[in-house]
């Protein structure tokens, strides 16, 4: 998959193509029917699939809106696109002047002119442009005049809710991973480094890893969750602690993951953890006695829940 980070890059592509257009934020089921209704309409018509997209949130540049929390780093969102087999991905940071572009513009000077399009799709809501003033019935009413179709994806629901990122951002913070996961289309992961910490799961007789993510992973509801831990391509089986550690009056939000029968030295190293199971919220203990068998009643309860015996990894 080619990817460009800039409408320098873009430039004018030499074939034509077939375009996905949205900002797919969590590039959850929804977002991927968008994207590979592209990738079949451009292989059965000898384009090139073509999704456009951003590196951030268009909402951080809207005064008086609050930036939606993120489900997915840049560094991810490629990975999932590039799994749905697109040939380019056009990744930009939505800076002023993509605020600031004219739908028109947009239309005559990217899609048709630089990108060649012979194909769009979007979903029902799509918008862009100053002011938001681009949408769907522009886009038809171009369609008719200039030599491109027009593929409006109708809404999907799960259980009679619209499927969407700000959905599926509520039932992680609620703790309901399950349906994140269901409407994402794969598991929720965090991805990052493993740094040091304070030692205090060691000393508990649990040692754990410390995570520093990309960014601040507030959209999972602090507490424990029954996790898979991804190591240089290896899975193990583990628990993982979000939140702020009460009992420690800890002030940072944290995210550190006991990983069962798994003693090696990998602070540097990038892991990606796995969340499968919401067991319990934080909660203060007055003792590091009552903590402890906590933590062990925890360990016991997320390995029935991953079917292990007390000697499986």
């Amino acid at each position: 998959m080619k990817i460009l980070q800039s409408l320098k890059q873009i430039g004018q592509l030499n074939t034509n193509t077939a375009v996905a257009l949205g900002t797919f934020d969590g590039v959850h089921i929804a977002h991927q029917q968008i994207i590979s209704k592209t990738v079949s309409y451009a292989r059965e018509n000898n384009l090139k699939s073509v999704v456009y997209t951003f590196s951030n949130h268009p909402r951080e540049l809207t005064p008086g809106i609050e930036t939606p929390k993120k489900l997915l780093t840049p560094t991810q969102k490629i990975e999932i696109i590039e799994q749905l087999g697109v040939d380019i991905l056009i990744i930009l940071p939505f800076d002023m002047d993509q605020l600031t572009m004219e739908p028109e513009y947009f239309i005559e000077d990217i899609l048709l002119k630089r990108l060649k399009v012979k194909h769009i799709t979007v979903g029902y809501d799509f918008r862009f442009g100053k002011n938001a003033k681009g949408n769907t019935n522009m886009l038809k009413e171009y369609s008719e005049q200039m030599e491109f179709s027009l593929d409006v994806v109708e809404p999907i629901r799960y259980k009679g809710v619209l499927i969407s990122s700000t959905f599926i951002r509520n039932c992680l913070l609620s703790g309901d991973v399950h349906c994140a996961n269901r409407l994402l289309g794969r598991a929720y992961c965090v991805q990052g480094t493993v740094v040091t910490g304070k030692q205090v799961g060691r000393k508990l007789g649990f040692p754990t890893i410390n995570l520093k993510t990309e960014f601040e992973m507030s959209v999972l509801k602090p507490g424990v969750y029954a996790t898979m831990t991804d190591i240089d391509g290896k899975i193990y089986y583990s628990a993982t602690n979000v939140g702020f550690n009460p009992t420690f009056d800890q002030e940072h939000f944290t995210i550190e993951t006991f990983i069962f029968n798994f003693n090696k030295d990998i602070y540097g190293h990038k892991v990606k953890i796995i969340f499968e199971e919401y067991i319990r919220p934080e909660i203060k203990f007055d003792n590091l006695e009552d903590l402890i068998q906590q933590i062990g009643d925890d360990v016991t309860q997320i390995k029935k829940y991953f079917n292990l015996s007390d000697f499986d990894n």
